[in-house]
């Protein structure tokens, strides 16, 4: 019974882990494509026209992405988590309305 609870609790402190993770690489996502958009922006005014000011921040949208693509896997590993705990929330549930 010990090895099933210390068990249970590496599985739940390794899904924290990930979400944790998923959260902080989200943020970086955004926050890198918030700058990006006011860069670009504020760029594009000072440029001649048919100049293309992406030109100037593609590390940062390839770094962007990176962040986005990482932050879409790690959700699938969050998922799992969310429809373990809904699935026991339903079990409860039910077993209380009978």
């Amino acid at each position: 019974m010990s090895r099933m609870s210390r068990r249970s609790r590496k599985v739940r402190k390794s899904r924290k882990t990930v979400s944790i993770i998923s959260n902080i690489t989200f943020v970086v996502t955004i926050l890198l494509a918030v700058y990006i958009f006011i860069s670009s922006f504020l760029l594009r005014r000072s440029l001649l026209p048919g100049v293309c000011p992406i030109d100037n921040n593609r590390t940062l949208i390839y770094i962007a992405i990176g962040f986005g693509l990482v932050t879409f896997v790690l959700s699938f590993f969050d998922v799992k988590a969310k429809k373990s705990r809904g699935t026991a929330a339903d079990t409860e549930s039910a077993e209380g309305e009978e």
